[in-house]
């Protein structure tokens, strides 16, 4: 669901719902995330597990459903991020539970799903730049952030 949650307003604005079933249903590896990304700059984000896409895509669907084509039902972008971050806490992740922790969770589920595609260190570290955004031009920056000791190791 990192993919849903990644930033607040993509959770609050999921009229990219259709598009999401389309990649998913049609083998994609990716879901290009447009509306609510930092900087709003496009990104592709890995399907890593196509089983959890499918589930958080139908819950945000019925969701929707229910409350008039909206994930969050508010009049604006402030008070959709505020009853966000009510449930969020409510839900209990907070600390090294947040959502913005839930980046490093992500870049080792992604680590391994580079790493089944055959892909050595460096692409790694490039390919989960490019789902962050992060880049130094080496991969240092996701090597010390997101993978500790900078070493990739199964």
């Amino acid at each position: 669901m990192y993919w849903v949650c990644e930033r607040r307003k993509q959770s609050s604005h999921v009229n990219q719902l259709s598009r999401g079933w389309r990649a998913l249903e049609s083998g994609h590896n990716s879901l290009l995330i447009v509306f609510g990304t930092k900087g709003g700059r496009p990104r592709d984000t890995i399907i890593t597990d196509r089983d959890v896409v499918r589930q958080a895509l139908s819950y945000a669907e019925k969701i929707m459903n229910e409350q008039s084509g909206k994930l969050i039902d508010r009049p604006n972008i402030k008070q959709a991020i505020d009853v966000y971050r009510y449930h969020v806490r409510k839900a209990g992740l907070t600390g090294g539970k947040s959502p913005h922790s839930m980046r490093y969770h992500f870049s080792q589920e992604a680590r391994r799903f580079y790493r089944k595609d055959g892909g050595g260190d460096k692409e790694i570290y490039t390919r989960v730049f490019y789902g962050f955004r992060s880049w130094d031009g080496r991969g240092r920056y996701v090597k010390q952030v997101y993978f500790k000791n900078g070493d990739i190791q199964e």
